[in-house]
């Protein structure tokens, strides 16, 4: 099964597309699971979580002080501005599991210092990361023995 585990919708400031037309989108193109992670909402979930098409599961793309970190799984938001460790306690709280997203993009990535033992994994597959970030980033999660997610972070319906 293909699966998306990292893209937003309308309801993160830099998304444009309607939750309805990234399910249409990705029924075309095969995929049949998806984490919408729209930066610190968790929103578009409760609009496509029955669409009968896509497996569709809560998430959210939380801005903690140092970096962004991707809660899958989630029953609730958490919120933004927490530090790392605080945030994947209320990730897990959450019922959900916290991985360390796209760690070495330089403006939005949480650097090698901050993915501490507490993450249950590591994005080492994002799109929108150069290859080089990729592999290190499969290289750190290699490293603390985590497990490793993918996404597109597509922020529009057509880049998914």
């Amino acid at each position: 099964m293909k699966a998306d585990l990292h893209l937003h919708t309308k309801y993160s400031d830099d998304g444009w597309s309607k939750p309805e037309k990234v399910i249409k989108s990705c029924v075309r193109k095969g995929i049949r699971c998806i984490a919408i992670t729209d930066h610190n909402s968790f929103e578009a979930y409760h609009d496509v979580k029955d669409n009968g098409q896509v497996i569709v599961i809560p998430a959210e793309e939380v801005s903690s002080k140092c970096g962004h970190i991707v809660a899958l799984g989630i029953d609730r938001e958490i919120p933004k501005g927490m530090g790392v460790k605080e945030t994947i306690d209320a990730i897990h709280e959450a019922g959900g599991i916290a991985i360390a997203a796209h760690p070495y993009r330089w403006w939005s990535g949480l650097g090698v210092k901050n993915v501490i033992p507490e993450f249950d994994g590591v994005e080492a597959r994002n799109s929108k990361s150069t290859p080089g970030a990729n592999y290190r980033s499969k290289k750190l999660a290699q490293s603390f023995g985590k497990i490793i997610t993918a996404g597109s972070d597509a922020h529009n319906r057509h880049a998914v």
